[in-house]
């Protein structure tokens, strides 16, 4: 079986699990910190152990088997997943923590207060955003031209149905040549 998971520990060692089952048992003995970080070869991307969403929900599923207040070996909780901060001081943060407020305030699209955070500038607070109407009326406006496409194809469909309708009607009923002969006999002229 292809191994799936991988964490190297402080000290350069490295594990590997194949499901995510051994994952939860290295968790519960304590091998695993569900703060540690462990390579998902099917994600192929780095995760915290205990944020991973198929370890997580094996980790609830698992708990749901534990008998109410047992006195044995719980699992350790799970991390907390905070959002960023809502309202930013530049001060007291680390520089990593200051990039990543950065890239968060880039992301927002206020690049100017990203800047100065790394500058260490007083960060300007956000600009209020402009009301947005129910429907913008660019969406309206399509919305209408794409009604008055489908009646038109509609009615074109209708017509070219009734023409092609008239014509087996005429075709059904009798010959065309013998209608045009019986209603109106042609006199041969003699010279």
């Amino acid at each position: 079986m292809p191994l799936r998971f991988r964490c190297a520990d402080d000290s350069g060692a490295e594990f590997t699990w194949a499901t995510v089952a051994e994952v939860l048992d290295a968790l519960e003995a304590g091998v695993l910190d569900p703060h540690a970080h462990i390579f998902d070869a099917v994600r192929q991307c780095w995760q915290i152990a205990g944020a991973h969403p198929e370890v997580r929900a094996a980790w609830e599923e698992r708990l749901r088997f534990q008998p109410a207040g047992a006195a044995g070996f719980t699992l350790p909780p799970l991390p907390e997943l905070t959002p960023a901060p809502a309202a930013v001081a530049g001060d007291g943060l680390d520089d990593l923590a200051r990039r990543r407020l950065a890239l968060a305030l880039v992301r927002e699209g206020r690049a100017a207060a990203a800047a100065a955070l790394l500058l260490g500038e007083p960060v300007p607070p956000a600009p209020p955003g402009p009301a947005r109407p129910a429907v913008p009326p660019v969406s309206a406006g399509l919305l209408a031209a794409a009604v008055m496409l489908l009646g038109l194809v509609a009615w074109g469909v209708a017509e070219v149905a009734r023409g092609v309708a008239d014509v087996a009607a005429m075709r059904g009923s009798a010959p065309v040549a013998a209608q045009l002969t019986a209603a109106a006999p042609v006199e041969e002229v003699k010279r």
